[in-house]
């Protein structure tokens, strides 16, 4: 019989596997100075399955002034980071010829480098206090030497997280409580957080067009929307066989808050009963964001690597 110390360590490292790297998409969105005139994101995985939503992971930078990390604190945490992974790796392989002792010697220095990495950024973000400002304004005038310091440090964050859903706060939760923990530390530590953020793809002139997507939560029970508010969005204008052309819902809105999808689905329909000129009625699309319930995994994404359930199982990876 295990171990009964040894059974949560089997559970933990049994699934974890070391990743290849990751292909990065860095976008500065446009905002207003009074607002957050520096809000950026750094894609990290695609869930491009599906054919009229795509969800994206991504870190998503939106402090004021944003965090910064330097070239040399970018590359220690890295190869820290990078080492911490490797440990777990090794961890899962000692395990595999039952060397339960030697796992969990390295779990510990494992968790010790994960440790070490975090108290690095604390110091680094302490010591840059006094000459934020000035880096604000540089950051403003788009010095460059800044921008790659505002990019590293959002690659930081992205390393956090890659290293973190291998550990057990993460392994086998349900993605968005991991991600909240994720996010929890990060905040705590000045960095840049994690987002899912669903996009619609398509034009009017596509299949589909007279779907309206319904984004729902992981466990498609209920309608969260784009924004997580549960407004659900269409975004065309509607060619109406009897009444011409018109806006559909308010302003291409309805309120799906606390709602099933399925019920969403009604209202939207009921608020639109004539076909539009090519014939086609309006119909629903429900989209649950990957690792949701219904989502299975498939070999032409990219995204997160997660169980049928919802819960994740390995590091992210480029599938």
């Amino acid at each position: 019989m295990v171990n009964r110390v040894l059974r949560p360590l089997i559970a933990v490292f049994g699934a974890i596997a070391l990743t290849s790297p990751f292909i990065f998409k860095l976008d500065r969105f446009p905002s207003s100075k009074e607002d957050h005139p520096i809000t950026r994101r750094l894609d990290i995985a695609i869930d491009d399955s599906d054919p009229l939503a795509t969800a994206t992971v991504s870190v998503v930078s939106k402090q004021n002034p944003p965090p910064a990390v330097s070239s040399d604190n970018h590359k220690k945490l890295t190869e820290i980071l990078s080492e911490t992974r490797q440990l777990i790796h090794r961890a899962n392989s000692l395990l595999g010829g039952d060397d339960h002792e030697k796992a969990r010697e390295i779990v510990n220095q494992a968790t010790a480098k994960f440790r070490a990495a975090k108290e690095q950024i604390r110091d680094s973000n302490a010591a840059s206090l006094a000459v934020r400002p000035r880096e604000r304004k540089e950051m403003e005038e788009g010095t460059t030497e800044t921008v790659d310091d505002v990019d590293r440090a959002m690659d930081v964050s992205r390393n956090i997280y890659e290293t973190y859903i291998t550990f057990p706060e993460c392994i086998g939760h349900l993605f968005d409580e991991c991600l909240e923990i994720v996010n929890a530390d990060l905040v705590n530590l000045g960095m840049s957080t994690v987002e899912i953020v669903v996009h619609e793809k398509r034009n009017k002139d596509q299949d589909g067009y007279n779907k309206v997507v319904i984004v729902t939560n992981l466990e498609a029970t209920t309608v969260m929307g784009r924004s997580g508010d549960g407004i659900v969005t269409y975004p065309f204008s509607w060619e109406d066989s009897v009444h011409g052309t018109r806006v559909l819902g308010v302003d291409g809105k309805w309120n799906c808050r606390d709602i099933t999808p399925e019920d969403c689905c009604e209202t939207i329909k009921e608020s639109c009963q004539n076909p539009d000129t090519k014939g086609n009625y309006l119909e629903c699309h429900i989209f649950v964001p990957f690792g949701g319930v219904g989502n299975a995994r498939r070999d032409d994404r990219v995204f997160i690597n997660l169980s049928s359930d919802g819960r994740v199982h390995e590091a992210p990876v480029i599938q």
